[in-house]
């Protein structure tokens, strides 16, 4: 089985060690860990987990006989560093995450409360009317030290 992994401005071929893609209708959040061999660059002698950020573009292709097909696209979302180095990724959601939203509404359609949330998506919802509705997101420290997890508390 051949592997192409576009992480930030990195492609790395036939180089994880490891990869774990987890997707469930259970989770709002696909993610993904790879693990990677401790990783120099030659022109630079800089290691890898210095260069990649929290943040980076990911991309995971699987396949056979040159045949690859996009398993998974995320965004870097940890970095664990040692040897090996082992990056968790999320989805979309982990852009959701980077934001805090407090609002409030005496009325508003679910389509256009998710359209004034997530700027730009496609949105496919039942013609629902909210009324009253406040959302409530707030920054708590999560279990890994400097990491800020997001919680959102929705109220009718």
């Amino acid at each position: 089985m051949g592997s192409l992994v576009y992480v930030g401005d990195y492609v790395f071929t036939n180089m994880l060690s490891k990869a774990e893609i987890h997707s469930s209708w259970k989770s709002l959040t696909d993610t993904a860990t790879l693990t990677l061999p401790n990783l120099t660059l030659k022109s630079t002698g800089e290691k890898f987990e210095k260069l990649v950020k929290v943040g980076d573009a990911v991309q995971i292709n699987f396949g056979y006989d040159g045949e690859l097909v996009t398993e998974y696209e995320g965004y870097v979302s940890e970095i664990v560093t040692g040897s090996p180095v082992v990056l968790k990724c999320e989805d979309e959601m982990w852009k959701l995450k980077q934001r805090l939203i407090n609002k409030s509404w005496r009325s508003i359609k679910l389509a256009d409360m998710l359209a004034e949330i997530v700027p730009g998506a496609t949105i496919e919802c039942p013609d629902v009317t909210l009324a009253p509705f406040r959302l409530e997101c707030r920054e708590s420290t999560g279990e890994t030290e400097g990491r800020v997890f997001i919680g959102c508390l929705l109220q009718r």
